[in-house]
């Protein structure tokens, strides 16, 4: 999988959720444009989204999107993952992905 990423940084003190603990963490807040491939339409999009490198490698490395992305709407982490957007979603499933 290859995510083109930019971004721009603000240091903020946040809670990040992982898998069996919550640890205060500060983290760069970063909206990153993602360009992705959507894996049901072929088409190339890109969307900003409020993720770090950091949470993007751990992601990448088998840690659970939803642990490390606690903060991510459904829509953005199907978009992270397949590139597949909540109208590509109604369209084929019939219902919006929702949390």
């Amino acid at each position: 999988m290859q995510l083109l990423l930019t971004f721009a940084l603000a240091l903020v003190s946040t809670r990040i959720n992982q898998s069996t603990a919550v640890r205060l963490s500060t983290r760069k807040v970063a909206n990153m444009e993602i360009t992705r491939k959507s894996i049901l339409t072929g088409i190339i999009r890109t969307r900003e989204i409020d993720v770090t490198v950091e949470q993007i490698e751990a992601w990448q490395k088998g840690d659970l999107i939803q642990d490390v992305m606690p903060h991510l709407s459904v829509a953005d982490r199907e978009f992270l993952i397949n590139g597949i957007t909540g109208a590509e979603w109604k369209r084929e499933f019939g219902e919006e992905d929702e949390d």
